[in-house]
């Protein structure tokens, strides 16, 4: 019996391969730009949330007292608490359309690819990488009650923080700042602003504890850059970063021994919030074995759908460690 040949897409795109490229290399993909965002490199990641994960915290209060052999307790020494992390899905459908890659998209990335790389698997590359683009903003600005339904698939950082403001005993209080001001000029004409003052507020406004220990402090990409031009023109340098890195990830904030380092955050968008807090106190959760089961490439006729799960979530885990200023 004669063998049907596979269909191809001009310069050897053979659509029988999607699926087994789908099923090798869709794991890897998937790690691989779910990482490629800032929220998701600077947020420590849980891979295994398939609907719901609650982290505890044990906070003991009170300090030693001179021995006298005596037992003596009060009430809210132990303080047990949990915090847990929902994750939402979402969905995405994106069309590759065989005679639109005919002779545009497909000869290009025949060339580039030179053979070395099969087409097939360029494409799943380039619409894994696509998938996951917008994660920053789900992560800062998510709403589950938002029309927008992109947001409303889960509740993000940012409407997180604002329900512990509130009540007679709010977990967070935002720290009051004035507004940022980059100062002016340059030389000797350089006009001070205020960037490493109002970060500084927020610094302080830290527990004792987490001042003694390492912390993040995270401002928008806009806010970062105004840093920079605020601190030139107020000492006449630049920022102290780490010579030893390639590029400057970050800059460490004066008089906190090196122990709080600013960084850009492209999640906070055109916010004006500042946001110090250690490693782990907030974290992000997904389920990976969903997502990466979920994508397929399907048949529909004149066209092939690739079709792909987002399971994502967010959620503040120790909220005393959380700073954060005032203005939005």
């Amino acid at each position: 019996m004669a063998t049907i040949p596979a269909p191809v897409i001009n310069t050897g795109l053979d659509l029988t391969k999607m699926g087994i490229v789908v099923a090798k290399l869709a794991s890897s993909l998937v790690r691989k730009y779910f990482k490629n965002t800032d929220a998701t490199k600077q947020i420590p990641i849980d891979y295994d949330v398939t609907k719901s994960k609650k982290y505890g915290k044990v906070l003991v209060k009170g300090k030693f007292r001179k021995y006298d052999g005596a037992i003596k307790t009060t009430d809210g020494q132990v303080i047990l608490s949990d915090r847990e992390l929902v994750v939402g899905v979402g969905q995405k459908e994106l069309p590759l359309e065989p005679e639109a890659f005919r002779n545009t998209w497909a000869n290009e990335m025949a060339d580039i690819s030179a053979g070395k790389v099969p087409l097939e698997v360029a494409i799943l590359d380039d619409y894994a990488k696509n998938s996951m683009q917008d994660l920053d903003e789900l992560f800062y600005k998510g709403d589950t009650a938002s029309a927008d339904t992109f947001l409303k698939i889960c509740d993000g950082l940012e409407k997180i923080m604002l329900a512990e403001t509130t009540g007679a005993t709010p977990a967070i209080v935002p720290v009051s700042v004035p507004a940022f001001d980059a100062g002016s000029g340059s030389g000797l004409n350089a006009v001070a602003g205020n960037y490493n003052t109002v970060c500084k507020t927020v610094w302080r406004a830290q527990q004792q504890a987490l001042k003694e220990n390492e912390t993040d402090m995270y401002l928008s990409i806009d806010n970062y850059a105004g840093f920079g031009d605020s601190y030139r023109r107020e000492f006449g340098h630049e920022a102290t970063f780490n010579k030893d890195m390639l590029d400057q990830e970050f800059v460490y904030l004066d008089g906190t021994q090196k122990k709080c380092k600013v960084r850009s955050a492209s999640w906070l968008g055109t916010s004006n919030r500042v946001w110090v807090f250690p490693k782990g106190a907030i974290r992000i959760g997904t389920d990976i074995k969903q997502m990466v089961g979920s994508i397929k490439f399907k048949d529909e006729g004149y066209y092939y759908l690739y079709l792909c799960k987002m399971v994502f979530g967010v959620q503040i885990i120790d909220l005393e460690a959380v700073t954060v200023s005032s203005r939005a």
